[in-house]
């Protein structure tokens, strides 16, 4: 009985192998007839999350925004969106993440916070020094392309209806929602499927259910080749 449980668990493990390693080759494959196809090739995407740099890693582009692999907080990044030139002015100076006087939302995680203007910005996956910090900083804002702008602001806890209406009214050509419900009277909305329960986007890095899970994840739901090529929004 024991040695058939053995053989069992065994069969379970090598086929959940196999799911894992097909949906890995499934997925780099569509990676990669996506990047042959995309034409826009020196656009800037900004986010308040890493939405961004995922996206520029599928299409193994360089990161043309300083904004990768950080987060603002709704507010803060809507405010930053109504002025981002003079706010890439502006000089990191980093606060301690502890301080009381900090939004809740930059005290959450254990990571370097700094000020950029009247604005705070959580370093979320950077593990090195302020010097390092800034240099990556200032690196990829001097890359970005001013004249190829495509903004997205994604329905994360605490993101509200009223927020979505001030992204929307930002002058941008093109502007992104992702959100765990359809909002009638918002134009720019993109139902991103399996939030809605929670009611607001907690990972869109997550494998999709499937019988090859690493194949589709979340954010896959939204095209974002047909975007970036013609600006129009649609579901993949």
């Amino acid at each position: 009985m024991a040695s058939f449980i053995f053989r069992y668990l065994n069969l379970i493990r090598l086929i959940q192998d196999f799911r894992v390693s097909m949906g890995v080759k499934i997925r780099s494959r569509k990676l990669q007839k996506f990047r042959t196809m995309l034409k826009n090739k020196d656009f800037t995407m900004l986010t308040e999350n890493c939405l961004a740099g995922i996206v520029y890693h599928d299409f193994g582009m360089q990161f043309r925004s300083p904004l990768i692999n950080g987060e603002f907080s709704t507010e803060d990044y809507i405010k930053f969106l109504q002025n981002p030139q003079y706010y890439m002015q502006q000089e990191l100076v980093f606060v301690s993440n502890k301080d009381e006087n900090l939004p809740v939302f930059y005290r959450e995680l254990d990571c370097p916070v700094a000020c950029v203007g009247d604005l705070h910005f959580r370093f979320t996956h950077y593990h090195m020094s302020e010097d390092e910090i800034r240099a990556i900083w200032d690196k990829r804002r001097d890359r970005i392309n001013w004249d190829n702008l495509f903004v997205v602001l994604c329905e994360k806890k605490g993101c509200t209806i009223e927020h979505m209406r001030q992204f929307e009214a930002l002058p941008y050509k093109h502007k992104l929602i992702l959100a765990c419900h359809h909002y009638l009277g918002l134009e720019y909305v993109f139902h991103v499927k399996g939030f809605e329960e929670i009611g607001y986007i907690d990972n869109l890095l997550k494998d999709m259910p499937g019988f090859f899970p690493p194949a589709k994840k979340y954010y896959d739901q939204f095209d974002f080749l047909v975007w970036l090529n013609t600006g129009k929004i649609q579901r993949a």
